[in-house]
């Protein structure tokens, strides 16, 4: 049987509320990870979060040439629920980085200009302009528009988000930095870590008061069939069913499942498709969880005439899923996937810090991963999965999403 890696950590509290999670290990790098729970789901304007993000590494002089000096990167990124900012840099060099770190959040929005926001808000356009142009990446917002609501945050079209921009101004995205604070927000540290470099971090303050909460995501899910005309080669596919929020067994149990539909080539769908059939190249299931609801999905490609019989395999082997459940030699494929991936993530530094810092910022937990979900692996039964699919995954509750030429 598959052994639970032993991860060990040091909590800390600073005085400004944030939590720090520290893993030491004697490396001759550390990565550093901060999550902030201020995503998507909370912006005041379309992108306003993500154009704090743009904004936030401004002036560029400030920021990428103290990394560049001392052979480190540093970068953030937003999601749904999170907003994150990670460094990596030589153990040496620990406190340049922080130092950098600090006036990031608490210096640099002083020396942002009116051309600055004016250049990053056309970037960003341009940047949902590829989104929405290249199939690969619109059929995921097609979807996701499908499933919660033509309004969903982290889908807005160029136009719409061309519009938002056209008001806002350097104040707007100031006040946007508010939202960002220690009290809530979780800072994960991989390698010889030092607590006494993270003090430029201890004077960072908010104008909030209490922590931080997440706006509600709306599900205004628009089931059956939904085509989008667009002169292709290929017929761009998406399915999709909403899914358990983070944190539930059963988020857990859709993120093994995509193992047993496609992670392989003896997985059902790769077989089915591509191997026995020849419809599709590439096939692909995953599930997204956010704090409150979630997404599975099962994405591909395959010419126009060959759409319905795609889609009906597709529908098929879920069904049999619903109905039979998976095989015993299925479920452990699940585990040993599962057991490959979080050897290869405990190995990883950059890895071990995002679900560091992530599980304890949305579960409370830094280590649930290998406390629970890692046990109740090991003790997983093809019931249980059969349970989660007849929960979840009932093909009345499917939302189906087609990019490309008309087909028959």
């Amino acid at each position: 049987m598959w052994k639970v890696p032993k991860v060990k950590i040091t909590k800390y509290t600073l005085e400004n509320k944030l939590k720090v999670i520290l893993h030491k290990r004697k490396h001759l790098t550390v990565h550093y990870r901060l999550l902030m729970p201020h995503g998507f789901r909370n912006e005041t304007f379309p992108e306003s979060v993500h154009l704090l993000e743009h904004m936030l590494f401004k002036p560029e002089h400030k920021v990428f040439p103290t990394f560049q000096r001392i052979g480190g990167e540093v970068n953030g990124y937003v999601s749904m629920d999170e907003f994150g900012i990670y460094w990596i840099v030589p153990t040496i060099f620990q406190k340049e980085a922080i130092d950098c770190i600090g006036k990031i959040l608490l210096e640099n929005f002083k020396s942002w200009t009116d051309d600055m926001l004016k250049r990053e808000k056309a970037i960003i356009i341009r940047e949902l302009e590829e989104n929405f142009s290249d199939p690969t990446r619109y059929i995921d917002i097609f979807l996701r528009r499908k499933l919660f609501g033509e309004d969903t945050p982290g889908t807005h079209s160029p136009d719409t988000v061309e519009k938002a921009f056209r008001d806002v101004s350097l104040a707007d995205v100031r006040s946007e930095l508010e939202n960002m604070s220690p009290n809530g927000s979780v800072l994960a540290a991989v390698g010889n870590v030092e607590m006494g470099k993270l003090e430029p971090l201890e004077i960072w303050r908010s104008a909030l008061e209490s922590k931080k909460s997440w706006k509600q995501l709306k599900t205004e899910t628009d089931l059956g069939y939904h085509f989008e005309y667009r002169d292709l080669p290929i017929n761009y596919l998406a399915l999709g069913w909403i899914s358990a929020p983070k944190g539930e067994y059963h988020s857990e149990i859709l993120n093994l499942l995509s193992a047993i539909l496609t992670a392989f080539p003896t997985s059902r769908l790769y077989r089915r498709l591509r191997v026995e059939e020849g419809l599709v190249y590439h096939v692909e299931a995953f599930n997204v969880a956010f704090i409150d609801t979630g997404f599975f999905a099962i994405a591909t490609s395959t010419p126009p005439h060959h759409v319905n019989r795609a889609i009906n395999i597709i529908l098929e082997e879920i069904d049999d899923i619903i109905t039979n459940g998976p095989t015993e030699e299925e479920v452990q494929d699940m585990k040993n996937m599962f057991f490959g991936a979080l050897y290869s993530l405990t190995d990883s530094k950059s890895g071990l810090a995002s679900v560091l810092a992530y599980d304890e910022l949305f579960l409370n937990d830094a280590l649930r991963l290998y406390k629970e979900i890692a046990k109740t692996v090991q003790n997983l039964k093809p019931e249980a999965v059969q349970s989660t699919a007849r929960r979840y995954l009932r093909l009345d509750r499917c939302t189906i999403c087609i990019l490309g030429r008309e087909y028959k």
